[in-house]
Order: C-alpha cells, then sequence, then structure tokens
C-alpha cells in the first residue's frame, strides 16, 4: 500500500527528502501526544496518522549524518516486578498433605480452547511487562476469524506448510490490523513499530489460524 509513495520518495533529492522526512516524522509525533488529550472527529487526520507512521518506516535517506531509524540500533530489555502474593503455608502435625499430578487429565486443555489466543496475551505480559487484558484477547480473535473467512488465507493454507504460510499471511495480517486500528490503537501502534513484540505476537495467530483452517475442513 506504501510502494507508490515510497518511489515517488526515492525519486526526490536530497534535501526534499529531508524536508518530507521531517515534517511527517513531527506530525505524527505530535498527533499521537495530542490526540490523547483532545478527542478528534476528522478520520482524514486519522487515516493520514496511520498511513504515515506506517510509510516512515519504509523511507531511507542517504545523509549518513541522519539515521531515521535511530531503534534499529538499540535493543531494550523490558522487566516487571510484581508481588502477587504474602503469607504463611502453615502444615499441621499430624495431617497428611497431597500434592496433584500437573498432568491430570483436562487441566490446562479446556482452557486452552476455550481461550486459544491467550497465549498472545500472557507471552506479551511476561515478556514486555504490558497489562494486555482478555479484551485485548477478543482483539486477537477479531483478526483471526476475519483471516479464517478470506479465501485466499484458506488456499495459502492448503497449499504450505506452516512456515511457507506465515511468510504468505505477513502482510494480510498488518492490513487487517491497520483497519482495526480504532478498536484498538495500542496494540495496532505497537505491533506496527516494534519489531519484537510483532515476532512474539504473530507467530502464534498464523499459528492459530493455520491450525482452524485444517480444522475446520475436517
Amino acid at each position: 500500500m506504501v510502494q507508490p509513495a515510497v518511489d515517488r520518495f526515492n525519486t526526490l533529492d536530497e534535501e526534499k527528502k529531508k524536508d518530507f522526512f521531517e515534517k511527517m516524522t513531527a506530525y505524527t509525533r505530535f498527533y499521537s501526544f495530542i490526540s490523547q488529550i483532545i478527542p478528534y472527529s476528522d478520520q482524514e487526520l486519522e487515516m493520514l496518522y496511520s498511513f504515515s507512521r506506517y510509510l516512515l518506516s519504509h523511507l531511507f535517506l542517504n545523509d549518513e549524518g541522519v539515521n531515521p531509524h535511530p531503534e534499529k540500533d538499540v535493543a531494550l530489555q523490558y522487566y516487571r516486578i510484581e508481588k502477587v502474593m504474602s503469607g504463611q503455608i502453615v502444615i499441621e502435625d499430624g495431617e497428611q498433605y497431597s500434592v496433584k499430578s500437573p498432568t491430570d487429565v483436562g487441566t490446562g486443555k479446556s482452557k486452552d480452547e476455550e481461550k486459544p489466543l491467550s497465549e498472545i496475551i500472557q507471552a506479551l505480559n511476561e515478556r514486555f511487562g504490558t497489562d494486555f487484558t482478555e479484551e485485548d484477547r477478543l482483539f486477537f480473535e477479531q483478526i483471526k476469524e476475519k483471516a479464517l473467512k478470506d479465501e485466499r488465507i484458506i488456499q495459502t493454507a492448503m497449499a504450505n506448510p506452516l512456515d511457507k504460510f506465515e511468510i504468505g499471511i505477513k502482510a494480510f495480517i498488518e492490513s487487517l490490523m491497520m483497519q482495526r486500528m480504532s478498536e484498538n490503537d495500542s496494540i495496532v501502534t505497537r505491533y506496527m513499530d516494534d519489531g519484537d513484540f510483532q515476532k512474539t505476537v504473530f507467530p502464534i495467530l498464523a499459528r492459530e489460524i493455520y491450525n482452524s483452517i485444517f480444522e475446520r475442513q475436517e
């Protein structure tokens, strides 16, 4: 979707490239900040913001003194320390105690079947220190259900192993994310801007879509 704009950008001289890049960067940063304070009702401004953010990651300047994407050279680690409980374990003399095996039939499996994409939320919260909730899980479920109704996705799954399937649907998932940005801006923004975040979400989501396609074929 952004390739025509990228091609036009690449035909500009370096001065115009720099000017365009700086203005677009300033716009996206200002809009992102001010929209948290003032509710906008202008759809075109919102569309321009979404398009600009995605376009910026595909624009590069030849000026060695300017690094438009410093985040590519910086690796950040996220940590979260949280006290979840406090207390003592009391064992009375003479009482017999037993420990249940974690392999009891039906324990975790039924939970996974009920909430198949809860793995995404758990992985994100543990790795990035986020606080995504059940509502955020439903957002990923909606993305999954939309993908399951697309004949191109189904045909791609039927004709390829999982690793090739992931390559084939990557752009489609990004498109679905952008279409639903108004429903969960925090997740979509992080998905588009943070490579590690995307690498955590996408394989799990792709695997769930892939497996569900074959389950529905049976």
